[in-house]
């Protein structure tokens, strides 16, 4: 019951958007052709392959950061179904209260220009870590390898301090640290690719439809790079017996 008042509730929110997207509609030019040169055309941008490339990195990591997860939690911590449920719940408890509590707002505060309505502690904050944070895409690359190799010693070196399985919470809390800036920067360029596709017609062409096509495409490719993945262990001789 509280789930379904607690939809209910965000599906009103929601409505509250839907008068400054019918202002933020543009005329637009000539009909579209919808057809596979158009979509050929769209990707030929070098800001749209950047933001597909993006997609399909980051779906590829966190399919395979899941279906890890539940494999790591089964046959190496040899947690049933109910202690893995509960320890996956633990775990997204932590990352979920991290990511609204901390993450998304400090992300906010860097990648956001300061203006005369800025909080002075956020202009403050902002300005003494901007040197090291002026890049979005090297804080992009540089927390991917840093997310590549922490959380993997974490489940290495963990258990030799910590019972099991907190070392699969401290993964799974840590990479979404490291992936966090990517969560962030990933919607950013796709508005960067719509943006400059727009502004690159003077007709006033609007491609919306086909960049998130494009976009859903590359996302839902990376998936299926990630579980061919683990059907390859099977392959490989991995026995599926805890």
């Amino acid at each position: 019951f509280a789930i379904s008042i607690g939809l209910f509730m965000a599906i009103l929110t929601s409505m509250e958007v839907v008068p400054i997207l019918r202002d933020a509609r543009q005329p637009r030019g000539a009909p579209s052709t919808h057809s596979w040169r158009e979509l050929v055309e769209v990707l030929k941008s070098p800001v749209m392959r950047h933001a597909t490339a993006i997609r399909f990195w980051h779906s590829a990591a966190d399919t395979t950061s899941l279906n890890f997860s539940i494999y790591y939690a089964t046959f190496v911590d040899a947690c049933d179904s109910v202690q893995r449920a509960k320890w996956m719940l633990l775990s997204g408890v932590i990352v979920g209260t991290m990511e609204l509590c901390f993450m998304a707002p400090f992300w906010g505060i860097i990648f956001t220009e300061s203006t005369e309505e800025t909080k002075p502690w956020k202009r403050r904050m902002r300005e003494k870590l901007q040197p090291y944070f002026s890049s979005m895409q090297g804080v992009c690359f540089k927390f991917e390898i840093l997310g590549a190799i922490i959380p993997v010693l974490l489940l290495r070196l963990l258990p030799y301090i910590l019972p099991r399985p907190w070392e699969w919470v401290a993964y799974s809390v840590s990479l979404r640290v490291f992936f966090s800036p990517q969560a962030f920067y990933r919607s950013v360029s796709f508005c960067w690719a719509v943006d400059a596709d727009c502004h690159a017609s003077s007709t006033g062409r609007r491609r919306e439809a086909q960049h998130a096509g494009l976009v859903r495409l590359f996302e839902e490719q990376g998936r299926t790079i990630a579980f061919a993945l683990f059907l390859g262990l099977g392959a490989a001789g991995l026995q599926n017996a805890n």
